[in-house]
């Protein structure tokens, strides 16, 4: 009787061993279940601030360029002025570097006004 008892006493500490450890086990598999949903979810923000990034880099790079169109097209249209201006008034001043470059200034403005409420 007393292996009985025993061999019961050993089987009933061996469940307990068993039982422990798949719950353990269970634990761990819950840990890696939540890390690997983590890991999805940081795996989703990091696409989302790369789209976020790239927008941003492709309006900055459209405002550069209407703003250096803006500024060929005013340094032209200050160019073109003053020519006119000198050709009117049968003499060459300095104050058509002022309209060049205030054709400059207002067309790179007028070019990134442009690419901001494009």
């Amino acid at each position: 009787m007393e292996e009985n008892e025993e061999t019961e006493i050993e089987i009933k500490r061996k469940i307990e061993e068993v039982i422990h450890h798949l719950t353990v086990l269970g634990q761990r598999n819950l840990q890696r279940e939540e890390e690997a949903n983590e890991i999805e979810i940081e795996n989703a923000k990091l696409l989302e601030l790369q789209k976020k990034l790239k927008k941003i880099q492709q309006k900055n790079t459209q405002t550069k360029l209407f703003m250096l169109l803006g500024a060929i097209y005013g340094t032209i249209t200050g160019s073109t002025i003053y020519a006119a201006n000198c050709l009117y008034n049968q003499e060459i001043d300095f104050e058509g570097g002022g309209m060049i470059f205030g054709g400059t200034l207002i067309g790179t403005f007028i070019g990134g006004l442009i690419s901001k409420y494009k």
